[in-house]
């Protein structure tokens, strides 16, 4: 049983500073929120600790994304129950993504009171990190025309095409790792292989879903729920459109920043969990506090984002949200990397041992697998 929650960040020049608090009648001092620290400082991965400390059973989560924060929960007994062990992380996600986006409407007693998760980010939201990141991006399309690639040469040309020497090819590669689009092995003592196992798809989809669902819940607002996502999917200037996935020869083509839009708004826990709600129908602003268990005014901001990116419209008369445009990013399996690597075999680039091993990581990643 949860009895309080501190939320701590350590700060450079005050030290450690409680930032929200419930009930505000307890308090932590400094030998246990030291001993707390060091805990999650021995396992950089983040996640759950346990500690006993001055009679107190104390269960604590943090986040490598979020250096110097930590979220304490006071509990009663020190052996997590199930439910504990699913809700404590889930909490801890919800209530850091929170500190980060607007503290001052963090609502401890409402988060513990309506038990509000984050879940961790799935397939899609990893790869859409990929994307987020100008250096993985570059090596997503070597990695492309190559399929499989030495991490020495890998990084040599990631320092050209960046025309830098301060370059750390495993910083730049781990969102791609992450996601499981690449895979690095030591295939000889001495000599790192890189090996492409998955491809992504970034497109926006029309929300065929939300517009058949909302033909029972919401007729009268059928017409004008149409005319968005028409307006938006027809062709670019000079016609009416302004979908800005559709290639062009312009140079200026918006189509990479718009890769961009989307990546964040599906990478962004809090925007792609009130997507989520949205891609099956409209819904109103409440409806969607309460199916997320977010706070009304997280949802609102999360609302007027997606609006901003073109991903949903308010419908006045009705009160409700829509869909516009669906928002997506698929992996799929790069087949026409196999063409890459026989030739690299062939031409004696690569020895029979890496391509033997490339076909066996394919095989393990795609055999199971029902995408």
């Amino acid at each position: 049983m949860l009895e309080a929650l501190f939320v701590v960040q350590l700060d450079d020049y005050h030290g450690f500073i409680v930032k929200k608090r419930y009930p505000s009648s307890l308090s932590l001092n400094e030998k246990v929120l030291n001993l707390v620290f060091f805990a999650h400082q021995q396992d950089k991965k983040g996640g759950i600790q346990l500690s006993e400390i001055e009679g107190m059973n104390i269960a604590s989560y943090s986040q490598s994304n979020y250096p110097g924060w930590i979220i304490c929960y006071v509990i009663e007994s020190n052996d997590l129950s199930p439910e504990e062990k699913e809700f404590i992380p889930g909490m801890g996600r919800l209530i850091l993504e929170l500190m980060s986006e607007n503290p001052d409407e963090v609502d401890i007693e409402e988060i513990l009171k309506r038990k509000s998760t984050l879940p961790e980010q799935n397939e899609e939201q990893r790869a859409a990190s990929v994307f987020l990141t100008p250096s993985s991006s570059l090596i997503l399309e070597r990695m492309q025309t190559q399929g499989v690639d030495s991490a020495a040469k890998l990084s040599l040309w990631l320092k050209n095409q960046i025309q830098s020497d301060d370059v750390n090819i495993r910083d730049a590669i781990k969102p791609l790792i992450l996601s499981g689009i690449v895979k690095v092995e030591m295939i000889s003592k001495t000599k790192e292989t890189v090996f492409l196992l998955k491809d992504i798809f970034n497109y926006r989809a029309p929300p065929v879903v939300s517009l058949q669902k909302s033909e029972e819940l919401y007729p009268e607002m059928m017409g004008q729920y149409r005319s968005y996502v028409t307006t938006f999917f027809s062709p670019p200037p000079p016609n009416k459109g302004y979908n800005p996935t559709i290639p062009d020869d312009d140079p200026n083509s918006p189509l990479l920043e718009d890769r961009e839009n989307i990546a964040r708004v599906i990478a962004k826990s809090l925007h792609y969990t009130v997507l989520q709600c949205v891609r099956d129908h409209p819904m109103s602003l409440s409806e969607i506090a309460q199916k997320t268990a977010l706070p009304e005014t997280i949802t609102q901001s999360s609302l007027w984002a997606l609006e901003t990116n073109r991903v949903v419209a308010y419908f006045e008369e009705e009160d409700v949200w829509g869909l516009i445009t669906n928002p997506i990013i698929e992996t799929f399996m790069p087949e026409y990397s196999l063409q890459l690597v026989s030739r690299k075999l062939v031409d004696k680039e690569i020895s029979s041992e890496i391509g033997s091993r490339y076909l066996e990581l394919l095989i393990e990643v795609w055999s199971d697998s029902s995408d």
